[in-house]
């Protein structure tokens, strides 16, 4: 083999591990493609093998090659010199898991604690997934002090992740991973990196990964009736994905991946949160205090959380379905894609079961849940949760308000969406008094963006008098973006509202 021709380019390989490196038009998860493909040009021959022709695969779970060259150098090398298994130091690497569980694992609980500590464990020799550890550092990073990024030789949370979720990609398309339950953990973990600010949409990208292999693996159909032992955790990967799905059409005004229909066939119950109880020697590794699974007290509300929290987005998904259709328009690099539109002809009527469908899951969410105990230090991460929660159900109001055209006294907004807009801007000052502002998930960016955006409407109808409640909410909602926007991308769609004329004259 003297050469690649089209046939045998990476992009059509599938007998080997890279089979997932696929060319995707504005997604950056072919960056490594361009040097692969030198490195192939100058390194392969005819008698190139690989694990399948010799019959196994058993290194790919000690580390160790995938793919052997005649020349000498094999995936692991390759991967090695990209810096696959740098992982940070110890010290380090244990604030990440620590922020990782304090406050990704509550909201994404698809990953079981114990597994978390294995990874640790394995360390410093390479663990048996670097794209689990990978994707789970890269999701730590928006909640790790400062001074720990730093050590990672990164200036800033956005950078490390950048740099944390590069390395994921790339473990990913090498096919470093051959467990498929531990690809779709990764994959939704990735979910949450939503893109340099200049790019195109990489979440979507990554949940639809995500959402194949569950669909090829009938993941999807299995978790229904199966009793193994990890039946749970299948349950809560599930949820996990359907939660993310409908995450990200409220955020981009994309159509749901997942059908509504596989919300109502798979019930979670806090018997599916057993097995996050954890190792009790893993305790000596992390410290107590920032661990939130540390007793069965924590366990209760834990669970009685995200199981509100699938209840939720199943209305969500729901309303959404019910009240919008699906259009096409072409992006910013003229691919076309497909959006969510307000349904012609949807009555009052349905808009207002819908809306009273969530003021009712608002009301029946408890202040306190099952083993929540205020004096323990667990209270911090209650409240953030429980308040993020309440984010997302008034941001999923405000979608299913938008979807009436405004009447003819308020040109600017459909009535109510100003009142939903206040709870939200409320929420958001009480949290950042508590000192949690900075910790709030990337779940809820869309929701302050949103809300900046309608203040500055009103703002730009009634003038920006300094006493109005407009012009007030308007600030603290920049204020809140301006301060996640280092921790978080600010989704495309509301980078506008952080350089209008407005913000500008402010600043001066």
């Amino acid at each position: 083999m003297d050469g690649l021709s089209e046939a045998d380019s990476p992009s059509s390989w599938r007998s080997t591990p890279c089979r997932h490196m696929r060319a995707t038009k504005g997604v950056s998860a072919t960056e490594p493609l361009d040097d692969m493909v030198s490195t192939a040009l100058a390194i392969l021959s005819e008698d190139c093998t690989t694990p399948s022709d010799q019959g196994g695969d058993g290194n790919v779970h000690q580390g160790r090659p995938l793919i052997t060259y005649s020349r000498g150098l094999d995936t692991y090398e390759f991967l090695r010199q990209r810096s696959i298994f740098d992982f940070p130091v110890h010290h380090v690497r244990l604030q990440f898991l620590q922020a990782y569980l304090h406050y990704v694992y509550p909201g994404q609980p698809c990953i079981n604690f114990d597994d978390v500590y294995n990874l640790e464990l394995q360390l410093p020799d390479s663990p048996r997934s670097p794209l689990l550890m990978w994707s789970i550092l890269s999701a730590a990073c928006p909640f790790v002090d400062i001074n720990a990024i730093r050590e990672t030789g990164h200036p800033s949370r956005l950078e490390a992740q950048a740099a944390m979720i590069s390395r994921a990609k790339l473990a990913y398309q090498v096919g470093t991973e051959k467990d498929h339950l531990v690809q779709i953990q990764s994959l939704l973990l990735m979910s949450l990196w939503q893109g340099d600010n200049d790019g195109l949409l990489e979440a979507p990208y990554w949940l639809a990964q995500a959402l194949s292999i569950a669909k090829s693996t009938r993941l999807d159909i299995a978790v229904g009736k199966s009793t193994c032992p990890t039946s749970g955790l299948k349950r809560r990967i599930w949820w996990c994905i359907y939660i993310r799905d409908v995450q990200i059409a409220l955020t981009y005004h994309r159509p749901c991946q997942v059908h509504e229909m596989y919300g109502t066939a798979l019930s979670i119950t806090e018997s599916d949160f057993e097995q996050i109880e954890g190792n009790p020697h893993s305790f000596s590794l992390f410290h107590p205090s920032v661990v939130p699974v540390r007793c069965d007290g924590s366990r209760k509300w834990l669970a009685a959380l995200f199981i509100q929290k699938a209840k939720l987005y199943h209305k969500t998904s729901r309303a959404l379905s019910s009240l919008y259709s699906v259009s096409w328009t072409l992006n910013s690099v003229g691919d076309a894609c497909s959006v969510l539109y307000p349904k012609d002809g949807v009555c009052a009527k349905d808009v207002l079961v819908h809306q009273l469908s969530l003021e009712d899951w608002i009301r029946d969410l408890p202040l306190e849940m099952p083993g929540f105990d205020k004096n323990e230090n667990n209270s911090a991460s209650f409240i953030l949760q429980h308040t993020a929660l309440r984010i997302e159900c008034l941001f999923a109001q405000c979608m299913v308000i938008q979807s009436q055209p405004p009447d003819e006294m308020n040109q600017c907004m459909p009535p109510g969406i100003q009142m939903v807009s206040s709870q939200i801007v409320s929420l958001a000052r009480n949290l950042h008094s508590d000192g949690l502002g900075r910790f709030l998930p990337a779940s809820c960016m869309a929701a302050i963006g949103f809300t900046t955006e309608v203040f500055s409407l009103q703002m730009s109808r009634y003038g920006t008098n300094s006493g109005t409640e407009a012009f007030v909410s308007y600030l603290v909602c920049v204020a809140l973006l301006r301060t996640l926007e280092a921790i978080h991308p600010v989704p495309p769609c509301y980078i506008s509202s952080l350089h209008t004329p407005i913000t500008k004259a402010m600043k001066e």
